[in-house]
């Protein structure tokens, strides 16, 4: 029963989150609580059971793939090499057609793709790329290095694959609000650092790992420069902005009650109609619940920090997953610290865990991911040797 307290633990709390949503949704739009808590329940369980059955239909063909490696046809370097060539002829070809067609054709400058009258939005698409495709394809560039027995001499087309690879994803989200595209760096950079630490960090020299992360970092700095491109306009809109929001969250403490709702933040218009456009349900429960109930939610957020990191496995790092669930609780973290912050009144636009009805679908398919890793994990970790066991 201990080896399952994790999964228990965090279940609690997405239960829990779910509810502080749903009141949240309540205190903006004036709807039925059990109305919008069957919706939300309803997505919530279709996020999760989908990614069950995601993982139980993709997993066992990457087993069979893991046991292929006597295979001399199976080469993940060279593979991901064909995959990187592919790519950039579509970033080719897509820029050539943007430029002879742009009122037809646009994948990098919207929010969204347009390839005719088609149009797919690239919120959703933002998930899948940051939290999934790029983590596995940075998985498979580090594991077809430790298939050529860490050879230095792959080091160049290592570090070309990384980057065709970031700019790739860039160049498909740069038109995304800056908070997204300040998260896609943080997470890339983040995953970058766990394939290296799991793969070739005691294999090769220190001193280039150091300097092409540091370079890789500067890569994003330059990226985000040429993303923030309004300079002083942007800088002022960001300082008034901020003003008006510190004005509000103060007003919001100052109203806050010890215990108990606060009916005179609940009956201005103007705090509530600031609530809606910052979607925290911290700041919701203190108007709900006062600072007794701010308390408790960070509290839960802290547990739930832990236990999903707990959902890693204790010898993670050991993990064919690594790289991918480590990218995955590196997101579920930035929300919780980031979006804790911003409702503090921190100018850091980052959303709650489980706060709205997007972030409430993929932040459960993400924690069903960590949980499907996890038990599947149990066996592997028993069977490990006690010289071999490295705790995370």
């Amino acid at each position: 029963m201990k080896r399952f307290l994790p999964i228990i633990i965090s279940l609690v709390c997405w239960v829990i989150f779910i509810v502080l949503s749903t009141l949240n949704a309540v205190l903006h739009y004036k709807a039925n609580f059990i109305m919008i808590l069957f919706v939300y329940v309803l997505f919530a369980g279709a996020a999760m059971g989908a990614t069950f059955i995601c993982w139980k239909i993709f997993k066992p063909r990457t087993e069979v793939l893991e046991k292929s490696t006597d295979d001399k046809e199976l080469n993940y370097l060279d593979y991901s090499m064909e995959l990187i060539a592919n790519l950039a002829f579509i970033i080719l070809f897509c820029c050539l057609m943007q430029l002879q067609f742009p009122n037809y054709f646009d994948v990098f400058f919207e929010s969204y793709i347009q390839i005719g009258s088609l149009r797919i939005n690239k919120f959703y698409m933002f998930p899948i790329v940051t939290y999934l495709i790029v983590p596995l394809w940075f998985n498979l560039i580090f594991k077809g290095v430790k298939e050529k027995n860490f050879d230095n001499n792959y080091g160049s087309s290592v570090i070309m694959q990384i980057l065709i690879i970031t700019l790739a994803s860039y160049l498909l989200l740069m038109a995304l609000p800056n908070s997204w595209c300040l998260e896609l760096a943080i997470i890339e950079i983040l995953t970058v650092t766990a394939a290296i630490r799991k793969y070739i960090w005691k294999k090769w020299s220190k001193k280039i790992i150091s300097i092409f992360m540091i370079g890789y970092i500067y890569f994003w700095v330059f990226a985000l420069m040429s993303r923030f491109n309004q300079g002083i306009r942007y800088t002022l809109h960001l300082s008034t902005y901020l003003n008006t929001s510190v004005n509000y969250v103060k007003m919001i403490f100052n109203g806050g009650l010890l215990v108990g709702p606060s009916s005179q933040l609940l009956k201005n218009q103007d705090i509530t109609q600031f609530l809606v456009d910052r979607n925290t349900y911290i700041l919701s429960g203190l108007c709900q619940g006062g600072w007794i109930m701010v308390i408790a939610i960070i509290i839960t957020l802290f547990v739930f920090l832990c236990s999903t990191y707990r959902l890693l496995g204790k010898h993670a790092i050991s993990n064919d997953y690594y790289v991918l669930c480590k990218a995955v609780w590196y997101g579920l973290a930035l929300e919780v610290v980031l979006g804790t912050l911003y409702s503090f009144g921190i100018m850091i636009p980052f959303n709650l865990p489980f706060s709205n009805s997007l972030s409430l679908c993929i932040d459960t398919m993400e924690l069903g991911l960590l949980i499907c890793n996890y038990y599947s994990s149990l066996h592997k970790d028993k069977a490990l040797p006690n010289d071999n066991k490295t705790n995370e």
